[in-house]
């Protein structure tokens, strides 16, 4: 499958993440997929995107990259509205999820004997708005109006001969993330108190450093490690990057050196985790280097961070935001659009 005309919007949700990639084939059928859905209230919003920009009724793939309820909570809206309202929902006809609850036995927990009982409480991460996603997939499943897969760096067949790549995580390393998920994590400050921007070019290397990001220290939360990372390639040889709200750990555990390799100097990256400096190392920044970076988020402070955005500039990408609930578009040769104007970079 050749895909030379493209889109990707990234919806203005707040500090959550709801992105559409649209495509088009050697026979412009167009195909459209959905990279994760922001929180509950925003599958409404995705809904209504997808009929009024798109002017159709179908996702042909979704990827729900991990269990945070800003990531997945949009699904629960999308799938729900297809159980009950079959007559005017937008349809998914495959999702990416990945599935703790296959990842965990009784031996590996306490106080629990039965393995229906210990796969129902790993699952419960995806609990949300009183329904479960993953039984809400499972449901539609059965009726066939959706097929599902979990997807793992190894043991994945790729989606559309190729286009969207896979390199993280690995099922071993989302099994050792599975087993440290909980519901009930406590708060964590993602803002660094000094929000400010430090970041210098080392001469001899060329390479950026903020102290900033190296005393800020990796993301605490299981749940973002265990992201699903991947590459959507057109045909043009841009690759571009979707993170989910891993982090350094979660590229540092990649299984195969060649997929380390596929994301230096990329042309388009998505920030991971609202542009956390907990997410974003110096080594990240210095090995990716993108090109052109989004970052959904809010304002300042609000996850997003300004050692995190010095460092990008400082390394001359270009960097787009949805603060204040603006949608972002990127697009390679299809039509302008005559609603959508500029946008500055932060």
């Amino acid at each position: 499958m050749n895909a030379t005309k493209y889109e990707i919007d990234m919806l203005g949700v707040g500090a959550a993440d709801a992105l559409l990639v649209r495509f088009f084939d050697e026979n412009d059928k167009a195909y459209i997929i959905l990279v994760d859905a922001g929180n509950y209230c925003n599958g409404e919003t995705i809904a209504k995107f997808v009929k009024e920009r798109y002017n159709t009724f179908q996702i042909d793939l979704a990827i729900c990259t991990h269990c945070d309820d800003d990531h997945f909570g949009g699904f629960i809206f999308l799938l729900e509205d297809m159980k009950n309202n079959p007559q005017t929902s937008v349809d998914i006809k495959k999702i990416l999820i990945n599935d703790p609850g296959l990842h965990i036995t009784q031996n590996d927990v306490k106080y629990y004997q039965n393995l229906d009982n210990v796969r129902k409480e790993a699952r419960s991460v995806y609990d949300g708005h009183g329904n479960n996603l993953l039984e809400l997939i499972w449901d539609l499943s059965r009726k066939g109006r959706l097929s599902y897969s979990e997807a793992f760096s190894d043991g994945y067949n790729s989606e559309f001969d190729g286009l969207i790549d896979i390199l993280g995580p690995s099922t071993e390393y989302y099994r050792t993330q599975a087993l440290l998920f909980r519901n009930d994590l406590q708060p964590y400050d993602y803002a660094i108190v000094d929000d400010s921007e430090d970041a210098y070019e080392i001469p001899e290397t060329k390479n950026i450093y903020s102290k900033k990001l190296d005393e800020a220290g990796s993301d605490p939360s299981h749940h973002n490690k265990s992201s699903i990372i991947f590459l959507f390639k057109p045909d043009d040889e841009h690759y571009f990057l979707f993170t989910g709200d891993a982090d350094e750990d979660s590229f540092s555990n990649f299984k195969y050196r060649c997929d380390v390799d596929k994301i230096k100097n990329i042309y388009w990256m998505k920030i991971p985790h609202h542009g956390s400096a907990h997410n974003m190392s110096n080594n990240m920044i210095n090995h990716i280097r993108p090109s052109i970076a989004y970052v959904s988020t809010e304002k300042y402070g609000h996850y997003l961070d300004k050692s995190v955005v010095g460092a990008l500039k400082k390394i001359g990408t270009s960097i787009y935001s949805t603060k204040n609930s603006v949608n972002i578009w990127h697009h390679h040769n299809t039509p302008d659009r005559e609603d959508y104007f500029p946008v500055e970079t932060l």
